[in-house]
């Protein structure tokens, strides 16, 4: 997964950024996060990265804490196509926004995502902790039809990638497991 190779210490010690991912900026939108983290410890957690990067890149979803991006989908024959991320809710009807951030004074990370489509939707997540440079699973719920739906961890995160969304047809399980 590319989001998050480009991610953390991997890119820290680097100077330039890589010429795929220039390339990749020049025709998604790409954002220089700097995250600010509330640690177990009662320390705080600052990294800004040092160039910029995708939101979205091959179907996932990178998310900072902080951070509210919009997605603009599209749902055809039951399936959900993640388009493109863009920088403002344009059109609301078609367009997934994804709220993430830390609870002040805690170590709590909450993630907001509104669901504009008249179907439910399931998504993986993975999260990436300020302690380390790979993404682990973590589970999800699903997204009602025309709802908002939010996730609670108890511990700091880094960064969530959210990716293979899918429209939840009848019958399909329903719940919040990986």
């Amino acid at each position: 997964m590319l989001l998050a190779a480009f991610s953390g210490a991997v890119l820290a010690a680097d100077t330039e950024p890589p010429p795929e991912l220039i390339t990749l900026c020049k025709t998604t939108l790409c954002r220089k996060p700097t995250i600010h983290l509330n640690l177990a410890d009662g320390q705080e957690f600052t990294d800004t990265q040092p160039f910029s990067l995708p939101i979205l890149q091959d179907g996932w979803i990178s998310i900072y804490p902080g951070e509210e991006i919009y997605i603009e989908a599209q749902i055809e024959k039951g399936e959900l196509s993640l388009l493109r991320a863009v920088p403002a809710l344009v059109n609301p009807d078609r367009t997934l926004v994804f709220k993430f951030h830390q609870r002040q004074g805690t170590t709590d990370m909450f993630l907001e995502v509104t669901n504009p489509f008249q179907s439910d939707l399931k998504f993986k997540f993975g999260m990436m902790l300020p302690d380390g440079d790979r993404v682990r699973a973590t589970s999800s719920c699903p997204v009602s039809a025309g709802l908002k739906l939010f996730e609670h961890w108890p511990h700091p995160i880094y960064q969530l990638v959210i990716g293979q969304g899918r429209a939840l047809k009848k019958g399909d399980p329903r719940d919040c497991a990986l």
